[in-house]
């Protein structure tokens, strides 16, 4: 199964480029990158904003990244990209690249119930609170590639349709990892 990790952004709140901000002496988007593919996923990485930096924070890495040449279009846009490379008929996950810590056995959890629930969006929640990895049926999938680029964002896709998402609960509190200021990265 392939998982589509989200880092074209311009990070214009952190003030600084977030995805190569060093976390525990790592990357961040490399800490994300790895535990996705520890728990055995084929990344697809989305790149756009300061892309050679960011493709260099994931040499180590195997995994396929792709350019957002339009960044500023939002992160629609970069859903929708790595979507289009996702094979048809299969599912995927989905990850920001600021949630850096989950665990892989968290990821594996998220993935396991997608593949029993393949109609299903699947969301891992810590006490109550939606989080990262998004398991993304296929039938959504084919349908985020063939969305207007103004789509308002994934949430909007199962709004209208809530008995389309199971939630998972985990006992991993970095699924719900935000890291969008600098206030965000001082609280780890």
């Amino acid at each position: 199964m392939n998982a589509i990790l989200l880092a074209a952004g311009f990070s214009s709140r952190m003030g600084t480029l977030k995805q190569v901000m060093q976390i525990d002496g790592r990357p961040m988007v490399y800490q994300v990158a790895e535990a996705l593919a520890t728990a055995g996923l084929e990344l697809l990485v989305i790149l756009g904003h300061e892309q050679q930096r960011v493709k260099d924070a994931l040499a180590s890495l195997p995994c396929t990244c792709l350019i957002n040449s339009h960044p500023e279009n939002g992160m629609f846009s970069s859903v929708q990209m790595g979507c289009q490379a996702i094979p048809p008929g299969e599912p995927c996950l989905l990850s920001t690249c600021d949630c850096p810590g989950i665990n892989p056995r968290t990821i594996q959890v998220v993935r396991e119930t997608l593949q029993r629930e393949p109609d299903n969006v699947v969301i891992p929640t810590y006490q109550g609170r939606r989080g990262h990895p998004v398991g993304l049926p296929a039938s959504l999938v084919n349908r985020i590639r063939t969305l207007p680029p103004d789509t308002p964002g994934l949430n909007s896709l199962w709004r209208g349709t809530p008995e389309m998402v199971v939630h998972v609960t985990v006992f991993d509190a970095a699924v719900l990892r935000d890291l969008d200021r600098q206030k965000d990265v001082k609280k780890l």
